[in-house]
């Protein structure tokens, strides 16, 4: 499933249909770098405290993990999510 994401945090479980704790296998569409963060709460706005993921990278969320949230620097990107 192709997912939008933009430069605002938002929850890839959510975007993606994907429930929390399922694991998932993610790959970067984007030319610009994915923050990508896992926890409860839809972290603060601008925070870049997160794991950086290149551009056409690919990385997996385990089972049993929390909530995924992502952004991105431009103001639009794309995550292929399975």
């Amino acid at each position: 499933m192709l997912v939008q994401i933009s430069n605002q945090w938002q929850s890839l479980n959510t975007l993606s249909g994907v429930a929390v704790g399922t694991a998932m296998f993610i790959q970067s569409q984007s030319s610009s770098r994915v923050y990508f963060k896992q926890q409860d709460a839809q972290p603060a706005a601008g925070s870049i405290d997160a794991i950086i993921v290149l551009p056409f990278t690919t990385w997996q969320v385990g089972s049993g993990s929390k909530e995924t949230w992502v952004r991105c620097d431009d103001t639009a990107g794309q995550l292929y999510v399975e």
